[in-house]
Formats: structure tokens, sequence, C-alpha cells
């Protein structure tokens, strides 16, 4: 197409009207016909005719073709929050799933904008995005995640992102396990009533192998360090330390991170999960673990989907769970589960201060441990013959 030089005029009726000009000063030397006259404006304009420059002249007042032009985002400051940390996309599922009900296509869909994060490890499998690991995500990290998403189904105008957002709100709640008013005395009797017809035992006297005696159990003495100190060689995954993770991790026989998981109880579902499917991977050579009792909090073990199933699977592998009764105000139904799979009683005793275990199944394995009496009691011949075998078996073990 012919382009305008320097000078032409800018639309057809200016050039119309330089013809008309043209024309009227020629008229008495040169008359010439309109036509003629825009012939002559093109040629003096640098077109090879009228059409030529009509063209150039109609081709630069045509508006440009639009161009897709890819969105800008400008980052807000809140985008620089970490919205969580040291979590599994597993664990961010369930959570979603608990805390705002989102199952099926909801579901499917936030995990795929999951697998979209930059920055993920892949601690137990590549095939399995929700075994992901992310040390550290940002509200900017998910609205980009949820973008890519929405373009890549073609769907929204690349500026929606409701699922960061509802994400990050529900990380700032004060506290992910809301309590529930009134349930405290409630779950402190659902708790109890179970063991009430039982005795109480030391846990001294079973020699610190509670895992050998109990499935698994709950304790609700106000520190639980009291608890872990009496079981040797117990792990702890109440507070914060990472090395009691890692050492979970020795047992099991599969990874964990350096940075450990913000929520214990998360970390050991998916590092029991990872050695069962060893377990089951005839390729891959896994022991059964030792008999090993863990302490986790009850808090922790509510922000997980699937805890009664969690249990189980411990209890299969010959981990004894003790749960910590940190917090009671919670909902009862979310607790009934959990104590559906305990048959142990750890508490403080009231007289002693010492912490005592109460089960069904003590008294049927009570053969080798040592029964103290109660304040005020003596123990009868039965016991008694039990404990002097029980100092047999220990000085057996000794020589």
């Amino acid at each position: 197409m012919p382009n305008l030089l320097p000078g032409s005029p800018e639309t057809l009726d200016v050039a119309k009207a330089q013809a008309r000009r043209l024309t009227s000063a020629l008229q008495s030397t040169l008359p010439l016909k309109h036509g003629q006259a825009l012939e002559l404006i093109a040629k003096i304009h640098g077109q090879e005719s009228w059409g030529h420059l009509r063209s150039a002249i109609d081709e630069q007042d045509a508006p440009a073709q639009e161009t897709p032009i890819a969105p800008i985002y400008l980052s807000t400051p809140e985008d620089g929050e970490i919205v969580f940390s040291r979590m599994m996309a597993m664990e961010v599922l369930d959570l979603c799933k608990l805390r705002m009900g989102w199952y099926g296509l909801q579901a499917h869909e936030f995990l795929s904008v999951l697998s979209k994060l930059d920055g993920g490890v892949d601690l137990f499998s590549a095939e399995r995005p929700e075994l992901r690991f992310f040390p550290e995500v940002t509200l900017g990290d998910l609205r980009q995640a949820e973008r890519a998403f929405l373009a890549e189904k073609g769907r929204g105008d690349g500026n929606d992102t409701w699922m960061a957002d509802a994400l990050h709100q529900m990380f700032k709640a004060p506290s992910l396990v809301p309590s529930v008013p009134g349930a405290m005395d409630a779950n402190m009797r659902a708790i109890l009533k179970p063991f009430q017809r039982y005795d109480r035992y030391p846990i001294a006297g079973l020699n610190g192998d509670l895992a050998s005696h109990c499935i698994h159990g709950i304790c609700t003495a106000p520190s639980v360090r009291d608890a872990v100190n009496c079981i040797p060689g117990s792990i702890d995954l109440t507070g914060a330390d990472v090395s009691q993770q890692q050492a979970l991790g020795r047992v099991l026989n599969v990874p964990c991170p350096a940075v450990g998981f913000k929520n214990p109880a998360a970390g050991l579902k998916a590092m029991l999960g990872a050695c069962l499917a060893n377990l089951h991977d005839g390729e891959i050579r896994q022991k059964r673990p030792r008999r090993t009792t863990v302490f986790v909090s009850l808090t922790d073990l509510m922000l997980i989907g699937g805890a009664e199933v969690m249990l189980a699977q411990a209890r299969s592998m010959g981990l004894c769970l003790v749960v910590w009764a940190n917090r009671m105000d919670l909902d009862s139904q979310g607790l009934e589960p959990i104590l559906n799979q305990i048959n142990s009683l750890l508490e403080q005793s009231q007289d002693t201060g010492e912490i005592v275990a109460s089960s069904p199944s003590l008294d049927e394995t009570l053969g080798g441990t040592v029964k103290v009496p109660k304040l005020g009691e003596r123990l009868s011949l039965r016991d008694r013959a039990k404990n002097a075998l029980a100092q047999r078996e220990a000085e057996r073990r000794k020589r």
C-alpha cells in the first residue's frame, strides 16, 4: 500500500479543497476539470494517481487493528504477605474442606491451582501433586497461580482470584480450630467416662513401654512434658522441635523436610502414608518400624482430614499415639472419631502428682510389669506374685 509523504493532506477533504483551489488559480491560463486537478494534487504529493493518494489517506485514517495485550497486574502491599508456610498441598486442601466446605469440583480446581505454584518440593512422590511440600507461599504467588489456571481453562477476565483471597482470609483467622461454647465439660466427661471403672497404673511401673500395653491413648495432664519424660524413647510432636519430626522420619524410614512441618500431625499423616506405600512397593526394601510412642496435640490432629484413618494406620505400623488434650472447648463431633480409636487414658494423679494410665487392656497385659498399690491399700496375693515375676524378669534381662 502507498505511504504518505511529509506535507501530504491528512484527509480527503483537504486534498479535494487543494484541487479546487488549483482549478481556480489556473482557470484563466489552463482550464482544468476537477478530476484532472485531483490527479495533479496526487502527483504533487508523490503519488502515482489520485487513487493511490486516496488509498494512502484512507489507510492512515483507518483505526489500527487491536492486538490482545497481556493484562498487567499491579502488585499490592498484601501480595507479599505469607499465606502459609511449611505445609503440604494435601494439608492445605484438608483445611479448605474442613473450614470452607470445598469439596468436589472446587477442591479439584484448587489442587490444580496449588500444582502451579513454584517452589514446591516433591518429598515422597513426583506423581502426586497433593504431596508437594511448600516452604513458603505468599498471596501474590497464589494469585498468580490462580490466574494461570483460569487462563489455561479460558475462564474469567484474568483478574478473578477469589480462591487465593479466600485462603488468605482463612489463615488470618485467630484460630483455625474454633472454640465451641459449653463444650469443655461435655468433652471432658466423654473422655473420662470409658475409663472410670479401670485401675490407674503409674507409667513408671510400665518400664516406659506404653506401646506394648496400649493401642492409642489420650492425655489430660496439664503439661505433656511430664508424660513424655515418663516414657523413654518416645517422640514429642506437640511442640515446634523439628528434631522430633526428623526422629519420626528415621523411625518410619521416610524423608522429613529440614525445616519441618508447621503442623506436626500433618507431617505424621504424610510420613505414615509414605511408609505404608513403601511397604506395599516390592521394589523398595522397607522394614516395619519399631514400636514407638508418639505424642501429638489434639488441636493439630483436628486440623487434618481423616484423623481417625491415620490413627488406624499408625496402629498397623506399631505406633502408639498419645493425643494430648491441650484444648477441651472443641467441636465434639470432630472429637468423637478420634476417641473411637483410643483405648487408654493418661492423666495426672491428684494424690501423688505422677502420670498414671488406665486401660481395659492393661489388666490383661500386666504380666512382667510392676503394679503399685493405691494410697491406703494393700496389694493382693495375685498382684504380689506378678510383681515377683516382674522382678525376676527384670533381673534376667540385666544379665
